[in-house]
Order: structure tokens, then C-alpha cells, then sequence
């Protein structure tokens, strides 16, 4: 008799996807990383929470300042005065993407297509905004909507994850 060996990812030797008849049968043994990965909520869930609600507050105190701090008249001025096209409907529709896109962010819903909206977003406001001012944020440059693409791109591609209500609205579709 072989004496038991130490297998932290729950299979034994002999198959390269890890699969034998033991766990086929029993599933993973507890302790090993299989079953450990098993959990309802994983760090992955929480990096996807924690990403969703820092860059969905972000977004909504854009549009908040938008909206109520600096006004919409004095928005579209200052859309008109950068040479946005059609400005008094790019800044409501810059305001209300932030804003609504910032909620619907921490609470989970459509994350991939808000994701894609904002990142939208973000490239006009480096195109009519950042652009000509350089890299660094301290100078007015693009760094912090580029910074904010990457992590719409984060969230975007991982999606609300279980702590979002798109994993509960959407589970009938993922069981088919």
C-alpha cells in the first residue's frame, strides 16, 4: 500500500485535467484547493465588488457635479467651449451616463454594457478634454479617464459577480 501523499488540488496523479473517478464520483476533498473554490462568495467576487463600487461612486459624483454642483447651463458652456458637438446634448447625455452608469455600477446591473458606455464616455473626455494637456492628471492630462478605461475594462470583461444583481437576475441563463 502507497502511503497518502499530500494533493492540495484535490485530484490524484495519472490525468492532467485533474479529474478521477474519485472526485467524479464524491467531488472534491475537503481542504484541497478544488473544494476550496467551491465557496459561494471568492476574493474574485469581492475584487469585482470593490472595483464596481469605487469607479461607480467616481462616476456618480461626476455626474453629480454635472448635474447639481456646477449645473447643467454652466455644463453646457463649458461643452460649448471645448468644442463638443452638439453640446447641450452631449453634456446631458455625459451627465446622466455618469450618473445612472455609476449607480447601476455598485448595484451590479448590465456591468458590461454601462462598461462600455463610460469607456465611451471616457474617450470623449480625453478627445475634447485631455487630450492636448499631456499625460499627467496634475496638468489636466488623460491619465485619470485612461486610468478609469482599465478598470471599466476590469469590470467590464469580469462582471458584477456575486455579490451584484446581475448574478441573481441572470441565473436562469447561466443553468441552460
Amino acid at each position: 500500500m502507497q502511503p497518502a501523499r499530500y494533493d492540495p488540488f484535490g485530484c490524484y496523479p495519472g490525468r492532467a485535467d485533474g479529474v478521477t473517478q474519485d472526485t467524479q464520483i464524491n467531488g472534491p476533498r475537503s481542504g484541497s484547493l478544488a473544494a476550496m473554490t467551491k465557496t459561494s462568495f471568492k476574493a474574485a467576487d469581492l475584487g469585482a465588488l470593490a472595483g464596481r463600487v469605487i469607479l461607480g461612486v467616481i462616476f456618480v459624483m461626476h455626474g453629480w457635479q454635472k448635474l447639481v454642483t456646477n449645473g447643467m447651463d454652466k455644463t453646457e458652456a463649458m461643452f460649448r467651449a471645448i468644442g463638443t458637438p452638439a453640446p447641450a446634448f452631449s453634456a446631458h447625455l455625459a451627465t446622466w451616463a455618469e450618473l445612472v452608469g455609476g449607480v447601476l455600477l455598485i448595484l451590479g446591473i448590465l456591468v458590461p454594457l454601462v462598461s462600455l458606455i463610460l469607456i465611451i464616455d471616457m474617450i470623449g473626455a480625453i478627445y475634447y478634454v485631455h487630450a492636448g494637456n499631456g499625460f499627467w492628471s496634475g496638468e489636466g492630462g488623460y491619465e485619470f479617464p485612461l486610468a478609469l478605461i482599465a478598470g471599466l475594462l476590469v469590470v467590464g470583461f469580469v462582471g458584477s459577480g456575486r455579490a451584484g444583481v446581475d448574478h441573481y437576475a441572470l441565473r436562469r441563463f447561466r443553468r441552460a
